[in-house]
């Protein structure tokens, strides 16, 4: 089974995630949106999405990093 990363090359990916990056990553935060996200059988969550410069995609943040990130 491929993994996460080569699907994404595959399809592309609308998220930003930790496969995009490495660890020298570095870059600026330019605005904070939500998105409510559905998915079958659950009700809907809003999530926060991160948005970096020169990253023409978001960061899906969980409530840890984005507690982390507000402090």
């Amino acid at each position: 089974m491929p993994s996460h990363t080569d699907f994404d090359s595959l399809y592309g990916s609308k998220y930003l995630s930790a496969a995009h990056v490495d660890e020298d990553f570095s870059a600026e935060v330019v605005d904070v949106t939500t998105q409510t996200f559905e998915k079958a059988g659950e009700p809907p969550r809003t999530k926060a999405l991160l948005w970096l410069a020169n990253e023409p995609r978001p960061l899906v943040l969980n409530k840890t990093n984005a507690l982390a990130l507000s402090a």
